[in-house]
């Protein structure tokens, strides 16, 4: 019996060798680079002729058909391929004589019983197929470690926020940071992204962008009174920031992101009926009390900071809706500012404070 392995990215072609081949042959299938070298190093001994596609995602073509000599050099190999390829080429990694698409089922057919009478050319050993073949290691190396490790796009972040982040990440994934949209967008294009972390206070901003690229979203709020409400559509996970566990909450929901799997629910912060208050900055709290701003105004205009709306804040408060209408009546009327005015007037404050606590 005859088996074949097709190393090609592109299902229509696969589909194409499926209907080509006698229904005595086995077929076995690798749609990237390194799936096809895992292949044939599990099953080389088996493997009685290999297709190779020479533009996958992940390797070039030329360094996967370099591993597969290396693991078994009289297996045949047939490069599948679109593109005309040079005569010297070939006849310098000693290939056999491509198969170029599209082909039809029964030239397809034909073509494979012939490879199967060829011998397989012998490798040139010079210094460039040394070169090529030390190169195609280091590929390989490079990719491998690039798939086991989670991308992670820590957004917008304070530059204190931002270092802890990498400490509880360090090890466990790649990271950059992004500013604003703009950069997140040109991220975004740049690389397959296991999850972008931010603040609850962007997410406003960036959901749309995150939604766009199918890309998951991972908030990070400061108390637990924003953690119960925080608008969920489309967030992967919502964890307190200054949780003691936050290192490993964080590797186990990025874990199962990056398997495609829901991320795993953790008990909510325990918020008892005296302890029903944000988080809030002490330098947030002494800039404000030092406005003459209550306690309770305060968590408000903190909670509001942090991308809640009214109605969002009332229920994180346990007050009603009136209640928060009324704190911002009395924000503003010292300042002469309608409660809208008062909402701008309070979110730039918190965000001129933060920004200077991050500069110093």
């Amino acid at each position: 019996m005859t088996t074949m392995l097709i190393i090609d990215d592109d299902a229509a072609a696969r589909d194409d060798v499926r209907a080509a081949i006698p229904p005595e042959w086995t077929l076995l299938e690798a749609d990237d680079g390194l799936s096809g070298v895992d292949q044939v190093r599990r099953r080389h001994r088996d493997l009685d002729l290999v297709i190779l596609d020479l533009h996958l995602p992940d390797l070039e073509g030329g360094s996967v058909y370099l591993r597969l000599r290396e693991l078994r050099a009289d297996l045949p190999i047939v490069p599948f391929t679109a593109d005309p390829i040079p005569v010297a080429a070939l006849n310098a990694m000693g290939c056999l004589p491509p198969i170029y698409k599209p082909v039809d089922v029964l030239s397809l057919r034909t073509q494979l019983y012939a490879v199967l009478q060829q011998p397989m050319p012998a490798l040139r050993n010079d210094a460039v197929v040394s070169l090529a073949r030390e190169q195609s290691h280091e590929l390989e190396q490079l990719r491998r470690l690039q798939r086991s490790m989670l991308h992670v796009i820590i957004y917008g972040a304070s530059r204190v926020l931002s270092s802890g982040l990498k400490q509880h990440l360090r090890g466990v994934a790649q990271m950059m940071e992004a500013a604003h949209p703009a950069a997140l967008r040109l991220a975004l294009e740049q690389l397959r992204w296991t999850a972008i972390i931010a603040e609850v206070s962007a997410a406003s901003a960036i959901a749309p962008i995150t939604r766009a690229n199918q890309v998951p979203l991972l908030l990070l709020a400061f108390d637990p009174a924003q953690v119960r409400a925080a608008h969920t559509s489309g967030v992967a996970a919502v964890l307190l920031a200054h949780d003691p566990a936050l290192s490993e909450r964080l590797a186990a929901t990025l874990s199962a992101i990056a398997l495609g799997e829901p991320a795993p629910l953790f008990p909510p912060p325990i918020v008892t009926e005296t302890d029903n208050r944000p988080d809030v900055p002490p330098t947030i709290v002494d800039h404000f009390t030092a406005l003459e701003i209550s306690p309770r105004e305060i968590d408000v205009i903190w909670l509001s900071a942090q991308g809640l709306d009214n109605e969002a804040i009332a229920q994180a408060l346990s007050i009603t809706l009136t209640t928060v209408n009324s704190h911002w009546r009395n924000i503003g009327a010292p300042r002469s500012l309608t409660r809208k005015q008062a909402r701008v007037w309070a979110r730039e404050e918190v965000r001129r404070v933060r920004g200077a606590q991050a500069s110093e």
